[in-house]
């Protein structure tokens, strides 16, 4: 062969090696590392390989696996402490997967509420007040939640029980107080129904709208309720605002044990301070003092949440039925949910059952007899579902 011809065979051999330019892109996922909240759904991106991808978790009861097209959606299970899962995207060729590590964060909703109201610190009997609420996580407002408004004790009409946050983490309550109300205290219950974190405030009633004379020492509201995000764990993080009014300023404010407040002196009536937690359970008061000596508090508590057990998430197997013509057909389903681990099984030895992970490949058995319909099963804990294999001529030769 002359030197041309060696030319000619070494410029074929490398377009038929696969050089490497024709080999789709490396799996990308985004994002890469992040932290995710118990109950708060996310999404991954992801991009690159042969779609369709199949997602693995360390850890399907806290976050599920199963397959994906480019967006993958997650939605953590309920955590006591913070926990690491990891996902592993891999695809429908032989591209290198792709993983990512997730740090898991119980939910800690704060709930903060302010009262609007004609005779505001209070609501005076017969007449109409607001109550708005506002649920963050971490400083960052919560848009489109779900809150519950409810009335714990007192003679309260709640006439819109329930909204949702605006995108300032905001929802408004109507409330009304009956026009023979006698004066004392009603308490308010405002809950994301999506976590289940709740604050309790303790509003107060007033027979008659408030004279125009100097006002008692007052603070708004005088009990603040604290919860955790389980039954073994008392909250930590949240916080709650609480108004001082009347008395003689400035005030100073006495903290609590295991509540930090900020600041401990206000400088004029209406001014207000943040009480927050720190994860120490406690019960007893937070005492404001003006300068004239008076003295009013705040009931605080903080107690371990309620107890709670959603148990592992509902097993998902896609597709329900597939077919399979001849032995050189195969089939994957994938899935995911349930407890994390899976058992395969076919009703008939004609269909040939490989499960790895999250997925199951299924084939014919060229020595079987081969009836018209074959049930798989795909089993976790007590649940179960049957995907249906269509066994279609002509069969294996």
């Amino acid at each position: 062969m002359n030197a041309f011809g060696r030319v000619l065979l070494c410029l074929f051999l490398a377009a038929c090696s696969g050089g490497g330019s024709g080999d789709p892109p490396r799996i990308t996922i985004v994002p890469s590392a992040t932290t995710l909240y118990s109950g708060l759904p996310a999404t991954l991106q992801i991009s690159g390989g042969t779609a369709p991808y199949s997602v693995s978790s360390s850890n399907p009861a806290l976050i599920p696996g199963g397959s994906s097209g480019p967006q993958f959606a997650i939605l953590p299970a309920v955590v006591s402490a913070d926990t690491s899962v990891a996902l592993t995207v891999t695809d429908s060729s032989s591209t290198p997967p792709a993983s990512v590590t997730f740090t898991v964060r119980p939910n800690v909703v704060s709930i903060g509420a302010e009262l609007s109201s004609g005779c505001a610190p209070a609501i005076c009997a017969g007449s109409d007040a607001t109550v708005t609420a506002t649920l963050s996580e971490g400083l960052v407002p919560l848009p489109n939640r779900a809150v519950q408004f409810s009335t714990e004790s007192g003679p309260l009409l709640v006439s819109s029980a329930d909204g949702v946050t605006d995108a300032a983490g905001r929802a408004v309550a109507h409330l009304q107080a009956p026009s023979n109300a006698l004066a004392q205290s009603a308490r308010l219950r405002v809950t994301d129904t999506l976590s289940g974190s709740f604050g309790s405030i303790v509003l107060r009633i007033s027979a008659s709208a408030p004279s125009s004379g100097a006002l008692p020492l007052l603070v708004a509201p005088d009990t603040l309720a604290f919860s955790g995000p389980s039954d073994t764990t008392c909250s930590s993080g949240q916080s709650a605002q609480v108004a001082v009014l009347g008395g003689t300023p400035p005030y100073a404010v006495l903290p609590l044990q295991g509540i930090v407040v900020t600041p401990t002196t206000l400088g004029a009536s209406g001014a207000q301070f943040s009480a927050r937690t720190t994860g120490a359970c406690v019960s007893g008061s937070i005492s404001v003092v003006d300068a004239t000596g008076s003295a009013a508090s705040v009931s605080v508590s903080n107690v371990p949440g309620i107890p709670r057990n959603p148990g592992p998430p509902a097993l998902s197997v896609q597709p329900a039925a597939v077919e399979l013509a001849n032995c050189a057909n195969t089939a994957t389903i994938f899935f995911a949910g349930g407890t994390g681990a899976y058992t395969v099984s076919s009703t008939n030895s004609a269909v040939v059952v490989n499960a790895i992970n999250n997925t199951a490949t299924l084939s014919l058995d060229p020595e079987s007899a081969y009836p018209p319909i074959v049930d798989v099963i795909v089993q976790s804990g007590a649940a179960s579902r049957t995907v249906t294999v269509t066994i279609a001529p002509p069969h294996c030769p």
